[in-house]
């Protein structure tokens, strides 16, 4: 399984999301915590969250969830749908 930090932070840095959830298939969730620590030290100063109690189909980017956290960007990973909520960066 890869995960592709580099263009994760080259998006987050293009950006300047500051607060920033990540949402992971259900079949990835044991790399989560991996992933977050990674995430946090290749974008510093940026607050990294997971969301792992979706309310939505896990290919749904869940925007309420980032919401909670105050996010200013939402990364998932695994299968998505390509619909973009007008909310938040996806």
């Amino acid at each position: 399984l890869e995960f592709d930090v580099v263009g994760t932070t080259s998006w987050i840095r293009s950006l300047g999301l500051k607060r920033v959830a990540l949402q992971l298939a259900d079949g990835m969730l044991q790399h989560a915590a991996w992933l977050a620590l990674r995430m946090r030290g290749e974008n510093e100063g940026c607050d990294v969250f997971i969301l792992a109690d979706s309310s939505v189909s896990s290919w749904d980017p869940d925007v309420v969830a980032a919401q909670h956290v105050n996010a200013d960007g939402l990364v998932m990973y695994g299968r998505a749908s390509q619909a973009q909520p007008a909310s938040l960066p996806v």
